[in-house]
């Protein structure tokens, strides 16, 4: 049973937050008077007209769409269509059983693939740059057009915005690149059919349907990795066992994240070889934050910068005063300016994130069987390359 009140105070919202609808007011009172001309006490035939005229379908798709065993008849994107507006209106259709279908793999086409990205806070525009283009230039070689959407978790009109997203673009799929969906993210993917996703750099967790997999950095090694190179260093030097660790403020209390295993395993490979790791906190990962580095701890036995740009910084500085550099300063992403100073430094493999990514897409689009298949983390290597 659908309340009357609510149902135009819903209809009324609809236009409110649809913001490709110029003077909204004007719009929800003409809208209003059409359906007012046959509405009676009965809401449920307004609602069946504003399935009609908003989902842009004639009454007998309507019917169909309202029928316990007819909708399995029309398209996926009718469906997500009506479900998206009937979720808007706050309309409980009666439980039907989901089923998962997808359009048969048509290697001659080309498939939609929304990224959607959080670009208001950005720790390494090269590392952005280096994962987009892997992901757009795999993507290519597999006939898959990817459209990139800038987000901000913070925006009051996030959720809105990912609705909006979808309900233009029709992707068959979405990536969620260095951003962790929430539990009403995952409920707008599962309206109606659900949209495959997959997680690229986000938190450390497990993820559900439909989420297909996490992509993200396998941080092991670098506790071993750092605690050679920091041998390397107290067997050079026998006086000064202070290492500063630079790096931006550790995300959230408690929280999974890359960020802080990554700082928790530098700062475990310095105190097994036997030196005192200091953390200096950075905003970004320019270079101009190493004039700070080097005023704090001048005379520090070595500097571990997760980010080439700063690790630089600290070499030409300490060149610039006549301290010894050789070796004691390494760095993190493996940039060519890495290899061109020749400081150690660790790669994340950027290149191999775009394949993985898009091999747990082509596996779910390959699957012929209507049961979704289980989350899978995917770890990408991470090594330190030493020169």
């Amino acid at each position: 049973m659908i309340d009357v009140q609510s149902f135009w105070d819903l209809n009324e919202q609809w236009f409110l937050d649809h913001s490709a609808v110029k003077d909204p007011g004007a719009a929800w009172q003409e809208w209003r008077k059409w359906l007012d001309g046959s509405r009676g006490s009965d809401p449920w035939p307004m609602f069946c007209k504003l399935l009609e005229k908003a989902g842009g379908v004639g009454r007998a798709t309507v019917q169909l769409y309202l029928s316990p065993n007819d909708w399995t008849q029309l398209g996926d994107h009718t469906l997500w269509d009506l479900d998206y507006i009937s979720h808007k209106l706050g309309v409980e259709l009666p439980p039907r059983e989901r089923v998962v279908r997808r359009p048969r793999p048509d290697l001659r086409g080309t498939r939609r693939i929304a990224l959607l990205c959080d670009l208001d806070c950005v720790p390494s525009p090269r590392f952005h740059i280096e994962v987009l283009r892997s992901l757009v230039r795999v993507g290519q070689a597999r006939h898959i057009a990817v459209s990139i959407h800038a987000l901000s978790p913070g925006d009051p009109h996030f959720h809105f915005s990912v609705e909006r997203i979808i309900g233009l673009e029709r992707p068959e799929g979405i990536i969620w690149f260095r951003m962790t969906p929430d539990d009403l993210s995952l409920g707008i993917l599962n309206l109606g059919n659900r949209i495959p996703a997959v997680v690229v750099h986000g938190a450390l967790k497990s993820y559900g349907a439909p989420i297909l997999g996490h992509v993200f950095p396998d941080q092991s090694r670098i506790k071993e990795d750092v605690e050679q190179w920091a041998r390397t260093l107290s067997e050079a030097d026998g006086g000064s066992k202070d290492v500063v660790v630079v790096a931006m403020p550790r995300e959230g209390e408690g929280r999974v994240s890359i960020r802080n295993q990554r700082i928790d395993y530098v700062h475990a490979g310095l105190c097994a070889a036997g030196l005192q790791p200091h953390l200096v906190e950075v905003s970004d990962y320019s270079a101009a934050n190493a004039q700070n580095v080097c005023r704090i701890w001048p005379d520090a036995l070595g500097y571990v910068c997760l980010s080439d740009e700063i690790a630089i910084a600290v070499l030409q500085l300490r060149t610039a005063v006549g301290k010894s550099t050789e070796g004691r300063v390494l760095g993190f992403d493996n940039s060519p300016l890495a290899d061109r100073h020749g400081i150690p430094s660790f790669s994340q493999s950027l290149e191999e994130i775009g394949t993985c990514t898009w091999g747990l897409f082509t596996d779910f689009f390959r699957r012929t069987d209507n049961s979704w298949p289980e989350f899978r983390p995917t770890p990408v290597a991470l090594k330190l390359i030493p020169r």
